[in-house]
């Protein structure tokens, strides 16, 4: 996730053929995803317009907004987020499936809340205790990395430890229209 040199990481773009952080925040869409990548370090006005704008024109089923900050933990930062990045990031209900943050140094799954699942993996860069909550589904404080696989009707996801070794596996499922035939004339 972008972390605090966002400035060096948009300059890397053009130097890199792997990295691709083309702003603060942008979108792309791959397969049946919409991604939402946000500047949580600067929540502003722009930014919360341009998401409200990317997440309307969406047309694939699936929407995951990610982002330094969590806008939900009970581990060491435990919720202090500014009301901007609240306000932000509250913009997402009801209209991305998935939150996916660092910040932390552990491994959070939180309960959802007004439709968006919050899943912090911030342990790539050291570790941290976990405190699991009231809202906590899954909490580790290990080294380690999320694995995910998405068609249109399933967003399966895995938390690994450094080893590969799976620590926690959940699903996000999508209902599909129901199908009603015309009726014949």
């Amino acid at each position: 996730f972008p972390s605090h040199d966002t400035d060096a990481q948009i300059a890397y773009t053009q130097l890199s053929r792997r990295w691709k952080m083309p702003a603060r925040y942008y979108h792309f869409q791959t397969g049946p995803v919409t991604f939402l990548a946000l500047d949580t370090n600067l929540p502003d006005v722009e930014q919360q317009q341009a998401l409200q704008q990317q997440l309307s024109q969406a047309q694939t089923p699936w929407k995951i907004a990610f982002g330094h900050h969590p806008r939900y933990t009970n581990s060491f930062y435990h919720n202090t987020q500014s009301p901007a990045l609240k306000t932000l990031l509250d913009s997402l209900c009801g209209e991305a499936q998935l939150y996916l943050s660092g910040h932390e140094h552990d491994k959070q799954y939180l309960k959802s809340r007004c439709g968006v699942s919050y899943l912090v993996v911030g342990t790539g860069g050291g570790v941290r205790p976990s405190n699991p909550g009231p809202d906590t589904l899954f909490s580790k404080a290990s080294p380690g990395f999320a694995w995910f696989e998405v068609t249109p009707r399933r967003l399966y996801f895995e938390l690994l430890d450094q080893q590969g070794h799976v620590e926690y596996r959940s699903s996000l499922l999508k209902t599909l229209p129901t199908y009603s035939p015309s009726p014949s004339l």
